[in-house]
């Protein structure tokens, strides 16, 4: 006899227990378990690619503050909300820019790809109050080191 949730007392003998696992088996065939599986790598193998990028931002934008004279952050945690803040900037703003300058891209053979990711870098530094990259050429180094190491991820 064991317990149920309602807590009534049923009792389970080996018949019962026969049809119940032969439910399972049939509920998860091996068919669905593997497009579980599958949906399952393949969401974290897109969730492992974001905390990498997520950490290439965090050290792109570190080791623009240790480069850059002029370039300083207060904290750790100013570091980390920068890199969070490019990031999503990254993920959403970003792609939208770059089908917008197509046609810029395709007359500068691909220069304003670069002044994107100074934008963004720009746009990131200026939320945040507790990192300061200093002058253009902070923005356009941390954009090229985070376009450099995310790069160097998606291979």
């Amino acid at each position: 006899i064991q317990p149920i949730a309602s807590g009534f007392l049923l009792p389970l003998d080996d018949t019962l227990l026969l049809y119940y696992n032969i439910y399972i088996i049939i509920l998860l065939s091996p068919a669905e378990t593997s497009a579980a599986a599958e949906r399952k790598r393949i969401f974290m193998s897109f969730l492992e690619k974001n905390i990498l990028r997520l950490i290439a931002c965090a050290l792109a934008v570190w080791l623009t503050t240790l480069i850059i004279p002029g370039a300083s952050f207060t904290s750790y945690g100013a570091v980390a909300a920068m890199a969070v803040l490019l990031w999503l900037i990254n993920f959403s703003i970003r792609p939208v820019l770059k089908v917008l300058t197509i046609p810029i891209g395709c007359l500068t053979l691909g220069l304003s790809s670069l002044l994107i990711d100074v934008f963004c870098v720009w746009a990131a530094d200026e939320l945040i109050s507790g990192i300061t990259l200093g002058s253009f050429w902070g923005y356009a180094l941390a954009a090229l080191l985070a376009s450099i190491a995310t790069s160097l991820l998606s291979e």
